[in-house]
């Protein structure tokens, strides 16, 4: 219940396990602490040297770290990672999955943002029963931010399958054409196909996916090639608006009367005086 004083005294006390889990699935204090996202009780904890910062859950296998990202508590997980013993891809015992992976799944960008800057995530590594990566699970939901920051980390693998073989860019297609709401989806999914489409790293499909879904990546590709466009037009105008105006001055100064004008004219008497 985050209640630190109490905490404190226990920890004192010698004869206190601070590693004693609950019976039924085998929680500890760090564990339930990282949960509820009592910063001040996981400082404690953790300064504590007999705390097991990686004991797990016994039915899950579910460790501290990566409650804290199933849960969004940025400063728990903060806390951990500055720990040099806490193993920052531990995974479910059931189906593989990774703090990163959960954290993306659950579109906590603070969380991500975390994760990617220690050096020993393993941005790639998929869920053991389906082969999700973390990339594929921020697309299939949604999470724009969060695709974004995956794909700005070299190591991302952006063309990863699953095990039944589908890439993020599928996904995001196939999800955002599920949608019946057409704005709905240009306004969401449409988006992370277009930041997919905007990475030289993404494969694009040499076959078209089931009808929605190639509608979807269609209309993706087409805005993106269109904006690309706006911004060489963009890029003209500015040109030739700038060419013009330098035109536009140098006849002014060069016309008769213009101080150009009046310098080149002494310049030019001066040589035939010579």
């Amino acid at each position: 219940n985050g209640h630190e004083g109490v905490v404190r005294l226990l920890l004192a006390h010698a004869a206190t396990k601070v590693n004693q889990a609950t019976t039924d699935v085998g929680s500890t204090p760090l564990f339930m602490a990282c949960q509820e996202g009592h910063e001040g009780v996981v400082r404690l904890l953790l300064a504590h040297a007999a705390t097991d910062v990686n004991q797990a859950r016994t039915n899950d296998g579910t460790a501290p770290l990566l409650m804290a990202c199933v849960q969004g508590h940025e400063g728990v997980v903060r806390l951990l990672l500055e720990n040099a013993t806490t193993d920052v891809n531990q995974a479910l015992t059931d189906d593989g999955s990774t703090p990163l992976f959960v954290a993306c799944l659950m579109g906590w960008e603070e969380v991500v943002e975390l994760l990617l800057e220690n050096a020993a995530t393993k941005v790639n590594q998929a869920t053991t029963d389906d082969g999700r990566t973390p990339l594929w699970a921020a697309c299939e939901n949604c999470h724009k931010g969060v695709v974004r920051m995956l794909l700005g980390n070299a190591a991302t693998d952006v063309n990863q399958t699953t095990f039944y073989g589908t890439t993020p860019l599928f996904i995001a297609c196939s999800k955002g054409g599920s949608l019946t709401d057409e704005n709905q989806r240009r306004r969401h999914y449409e988006g992370v196909v277009r930041l997919l489409l905007e990475d030289a790293r993404t494969t694009r499909p040499t076959e078209e996916y089931y009808e929605a879904a190639w509608t979807l990546y269609v209309a993706a590709l087409k805005n993106l090639r269109r904006t690309r466009n706006a911004r060489f037009r963009g890029l003209i105008r500015a040109t030739i608006a700038f060419n013009r105006k330098r035109l536009a001055t140098a006849q002014r100064i060069y016309a008769p009367g213009g101080a150009g004008f009046t310098a080149a004219a002494a310049s030019f008497a001066a040589a035939v005086e010579r």
